[in-house]
């Protein structure tokens, strides 16, 4: 585990509960913190309000799917979303 961890924060949108709190617990034992997407449409709030270091992006998230999410991402006009890297799970 190293110690750089403690100041990520990672959003991870995810709507299946059971996928999201596996992937949480994991993560938190790595010492990162943690924020929530339920839905597409709270994807870009969330960055918006927060600084965030990574995204875990479900593919099949409801509201606005993540491929669709990583669009407005790319296309956001802050720099520092637009360039936050985006894993698809």
């Amino acid at each position: 585990m190293s110690a750089e961890n403690t100041s990520k924060t990672i959003l991870i949108a995810e709507d299946s509960s059971v996928i999201l709190n596996l992937t949480r617990k994991i993560l938190e034992q790595q010492k990162y913190k943690i924020l929530l997407a339920k839905n597409g449409g709270d994807v870009l709030p969330q960055l918006e309000k927060n600084t965030v270091d990574g995204i875990l992006m479900d593919i099949n998230i409801p509201v606005k799917d993540g491929m669709q999410c990583t669009r407005d991402i790319r296309a956001h006009a802050d720099e520092r979303i637009r360039s936050l890297p985006v894993i698809a799970i």
